[in-house]
């Protein structure tokens, strides 16, 4: 592939990856409202975010209240986030200066 067909897969891969945090975030949501981590054997949501999905806590921590503040406050962001079009750590920028 040449330069400009690898720049667009590597878009594409970005793109994807962003959507994947949404989807992520927002399953690890209903997972902590509906304590189910609790119910598969894990000893807390952070001993499952950390074993089973490869981040650190903190990393999760920050994107639930990005999601959550997205609902709340600002829901074109949540849904570029959702999109792919911002990651979660764009997001929780904005987040700090956006208003509805």
């Amino acid at each position: 592939a040449d330069a400009f067909e690898l720049d667009a897969r590597l878009r594409r891969l970005r793109l994807a990856a962003h959507r994947i945090d949404f989807q992520i975030t927002t399953l690890l949501r209903v997972g902590i409202e509906r304590r189910l981590f609790g119910e598969i054997g894990f000893a807390s949501t952070r001993h499952y975010v950390e074993s089973r999905l490869g981040c650190s806590a903190r990393t999760a921590w920050s994107m639930l209240a990005v999601e959550r503040d997205c609902r709340r406050r600002s829901p074109t962001l949540g849904e570029a986030w959702r999109d792919g079009r911002v990651s979660h750590l764009a997001a929780a920028t904005l987040l700090r200066v956006v208003s509805e």
